[in-house]
């Protein structure tokens, strides 16, 4: 597919779903302090993805429509230490 106004290749859905997985597991491999909103919301508009709406979760996890057919899910769970440690991904 090609853009209209400056005729750049536009990636494919499966394209953008496995560069935004990458991102998003690329998260889960450090704990934070908090959880990493803005850095999914980064990963998403970065992606194509559009921001976290229709939001359904809990104290533990959340899943949102992302645009189109495309939900993503985030898990996370506060530790110990205090520290967060997060798992998401969009299918």
């Amino acid at each position: 597919m090609i853009c209209e106004t400056c005729k750049a290749k536009i990636p494919t859905l499966a394209t953008r779903l496995r560069r935004v997985n990458s991102k998003l597991y690329q998260l889960g491999l450090t704990y934070h302090q908090s959880v990493p909103f803005e850095q999914i919301h980064c990963a998403l508009s970065n992606h194509g993805f559009g921001p976290l709406t229709d939001e359904a979760g809990n104290a533990t996890s959340l899943h949102a429509n992302v645009g189109g057919k495309s939900w993503i899910h985030i898990t996370w769970h506060r530790m110990s230490s205090g520290k967060y440690e997060v798992v998401a991904y969009v299918n």
